[in-house]
């Protein structure tokens, strides 16, 4: 079964191509638009005009780099973040008390 997993990811490795985000976040603008025209294509629709360039919607890494204030505050900032950790808090302690329990009785189970 292992062999049979590595060949169909080797495979895939060789059949998916990157997708047009990945690419342009990497500087390759040209292989982007390669890849969103071939998607255009294979999905019926027209592609790019040529010339084309993609511009970013958030600007460069170092424009949005500490334009947050990135402190653990943020967390408790609205009810939503609210909700979600102590979601997240509560499964943590969950998983952590019950592996804590099979460990401690592992001998008599």
């Amino acid at each position: 079964p292992c062999l049979v997993l590595t060949a169909v990811g080797i495979i895939f490795y060789f059949l998916v191509p990157e997708s047009p985000h990945w690419l342009f976040s990497k500087g390759r603008e040209q292989s982007a638009v390669e890849s969103l025209n071939r998607v255009a294509r294979t999905n019926g629709y027209p592609v790019l005009p040529q010339g084309v360039s993609l511009i970013s919607a958030t600007g460069s890494c170092e424009e949005n780099r500490g334009s947050g204030d990135g402190s653990f505050t943020v967390l408790w900032s609205t009810p939503f973040f609210r909700r979600s950790l102590g979601c997240l808090a509560f499964g943590w302690f969950t998983v952590s008390v019950c592996y804590y329990g099979l460990e401690f009785n592992a001998a008599s189970l």
